[in-house]
Formats: C-alpha cells, sequence, structure tokens
C-alpha cells in the first residue's frame, strides 16, 4: 500500500452512485438494450425483473439477480481505501473501479498545466533547471520537483485528466507520492 494511503477500517460512507454505477456494470448484459433511455419508472421495473437486492460487504459487493432457477449470487470484491478526504473502491489489484464520471479536477489541471509549462522552460533552455523554476515562482524545490513528475505521465492519462475522464483513483495527491516511468504501469496503476 502506498504512503498517505490506508485502508478503512469499515463502511462509514460511499458513494451511492459509485455502487449502483458498478452494479449495473456487472448486470448490464440482463438488461432489456435502449433500456438506458427509458423513463425513470421504466428503468426502476426493468431493473426490478433482475435484481433481488445488493449487499455491500467491507471486502465485496453481493448481488442477488433473479434468474429462472431462483436467486444467482454474483460477487464483486472490493476494497476501500482513503486516500486524504477522498473514499475510493478498488478491485483486487488496487484498480479503481467505480465508472469514471465527467470530474473535472481543479487542481490537478492546474497542476499538470504547471507541469508542462515548466517542462517546456527547461526544453527551450528560458530555464536551467527545477532549482531556477522554484526561485522564479517562489515555490518551494521540493513542490516543484513532484509537479514537474507530471509531465511523465501517459499522454492517454493527461488527456484524460483534462477532460475529467480520469478514474476516481487518480488525484492529486497520490500522484504526489510518485508515478511510475513505464506507461502501461502507470495505466495498471491509475485504473485504466
Amino acid at each position: 500500500m502506498r504512503e498517505g494511503a490506508e485502508e478503512t477500517a469499515g463502511i462509514r460512507s460511499i458513494r451511492v452512485d459509485d455502487v449502483d454505477g458498478l452494479v449495473l456494470k456487472h448486470i448490464d448484459e440482463l438488461l432489456p438494450k435502449g433500456w438506458d433511455r427509458k423513463l425513470f419508472s421504466e428503468k426502476r421495473e426493468a431493473l426490478r425483473g433482475c435484481l433481488e437486492k445488493v449487499v455491500l460487504h467491507e471486502d465485496r459487493i453481493d448481488i442477488v439477480l433473479k434468474t429462472q432457477n431462483g436467486p444467482e449470487l454474483k460477487s464483486i470484491p472490493i476494497r476501500l481505501l482513503q486516500i486524504g478526504s477522498k473514499k475510493l473502491m478498488l478491485d483486487a489489484e488496487g484498480r479503481g473501479i467505480a465508472p469514471a464520471r465527467s470530474n473535472k479536477d481543479a487542481a490537478l489541471i492546474k497542476a499538470l498545466v504547471r507541469a508542462h509549462k515548466w517542462e517546456k522552460a527547461l526544453a527551450s533552455g528560458d530555464q536551467k533547471s527545477l532549482g531556477t523554476i522554484a526561485k522564479t515562482e517562489d515555490l518551494e524545490l521540493k513542490y516543484v520537483t513532484r509537479i514537474y513528475r507530471l509531465s511523465f505521465l501517459a499522454p492517454k492519462i493527461k488527456e484524460a485528466i483534462i477532460d475529467g475522464k480520469q478514474p476516481h483513483i487518480l488525484t492529486l495527491s497520490r500522484l504526489m507520492l510518485g508515478i511510475p516511468l513505464c506507461w502501461q504501469e502507470q495505466e495498471r496503476l491509475y485504473g485504466f
């Protein structure tokens, strides 16, 4: 587990939208085509037709489906992790499993823009080092160094951040802990 992240000791609260989205993702094949474009009352009836209940546990979500042979249990293993003030649902490998939503994170976008700006300043020779950037912008070198690391993110991840479509698990505080240089490892670690 990463520094600054801790397993939750019990389920106190989790976003209902995250649980709903995860359940819908796992039962999508049981729902009629185009069901998501129907009226709310029709959606509710479609869900009642295939779902008996959903039970949230500390380590899994149990979905009890209605089938011709009686109730069928489908379990989704989860881990709840808290990073700063955010509670995240993770799969067994530590990837975010709640569906990504349009979630423009202003602090993360600002940090990414700064990293890009500093990378260009270094590449063009306008700035000689991260130390001179820190001095010019009246920032701590340690902070500039951590933010600058964002310039090493995979293009796919940068694009998702700018579009606000990054997984819930991808937060500035998590990225500040360190970023793998391998883009495939980044994608695996951050839920892409």
